[in-house]
């Protein structure tokens, strides 16, 4: 059988054989959905489509080259630091940006979306760390 990582959020550990979780999360609550976040008068698509952020987070990507995590080059994603939670002065930022790949990105999130809804008893564990920039 293939080994694969925690489904938990935010985990890097690997998953018990034949199981979603490792040992430490197989009881641990699962985390809501996390809640929409408002943008004025702007759906937050708008926001993800518009010409400044795909100018903003193609010159990220260029710039670090592969993902801050694992050291992965390809499906890179720019990822808010501090989620913007409505605040474009924050989402336009390019100090709160970072560079993942696909897979630590949807870990990140959904670790951000599970210690915001109120669960922080694993938010120390999660180690992680930035890998030090490309340039």
């Amino acid at each position: 059988m293939k080994a694969k990582l925690c489904a938990f959020p935010g985990c890097f550990q690997m998953a018990v054989e034949g199981t979603r979780y490792c040992t430490e999360h197989a009881n641990a609550p699962k985390p809501p959905c996390p809640s929409p976040r408002s943008w004025g008068n702007r759906s937050r698509a708008s926001v993800y489509r518009s010409s400044e952020w795909r100018r903003l987070s193609r010159q990220a990507i260029e710039q670090a080259g592969c993902c801050a995590i694992c050291g992965a080059t390809d499906r890179l994603h720019v990822h808010h630091i501090t989620p913007p939670k409505g605040d474009e002065e924050l989402f336009y930022n390019r100090d709160n940006l970072t560079v993942l790949c696909e897979t630590c990105h949807a870990r990140m999130t959904s670790a951000e979306a599970y210690r915001g809804a109120g669960y922080c008893q694993h938010s120390t564990k999660l180690g992680i760390k930035y890998a030090p920039s490309r340039h």
